[in-house]
């Protein structure tokens, strides 16, 4: 597999596979994929996809829900047949990594909320400005820093889980 990070921090990979030969209805192969469930065979509950636009050379596969967006994180696969033996493909996560972004905020809300608060009581507690500026900074880095952060760390194993489905997919229709 070859597999480009393309832009660093930004919720998209792309890549390539080789396979000793693909199946002539690349289409219709990838449509009972993704009908028996795209992650896991039989299993929809977080793997509901669908296929957004064929052609015949190229597919796109979408996240068909909010739990199956953000269970793995292939919001939106884009395949493209290059000869007999080789696909592309490109990924994004962009609601994945919206996701994590909430979250954030969920560790913000709180940590903003003490923030005002220590700054409210100061009158009755002796605390300095140096002190009630760490929940702030801290809520500031989950809220705007950590989800780019996991969006990184996020493109290869994600990548792992296409190539898994990529090769468990053409190497049993051929």
């Amino acid at each position: 597999m070859m597999f480009s990070r393309r832009r660093v921090f930004v919720p998209r990979f792309s890549g390539e596979l080789e396979f000793r030969a693909l199946p002539d209805d690349l289409l219709a192969t990838l449509e009972s994929r993704v009908q028996e469930g795209f992650l896991v065979r039989g299993n929809h509950a977080r793997s509901n996809y669908r296929i957004c636009s064929s052609t015949n050379d190229s597919v796109t596969i979408s996240a068909d829900d909010w739990w199956t967006a953000i269970n793995v994180g292939l919001n939106e696969v884009r395949l493209r047949r290059e000869g007999d033996q080789r696909i592309t493909f490109e990924v994004s996560f962009w609601r994945w990594t919206g996701y994590v972004a909430m979250l954030g905020m969920l560790i913000f809300a709180p940590l903003l909320s003490i923030f005002v608060l220590t700054d409210w009581m100061k009158p009755w507690l002796p605390l300095n400005r140096l002190e009630t500026l760490g929940p702030l900074s801290i809520g500031i880095f989950f809220c705007l820093s950590w989800p780019w952060i996991l969006a990184e760390f996020h493109k290869k194993p994600a990548a792992k889980c296409l190539e898994r489905i990529l090769h468990e997919t053409f190497t049993d229709a051929t």
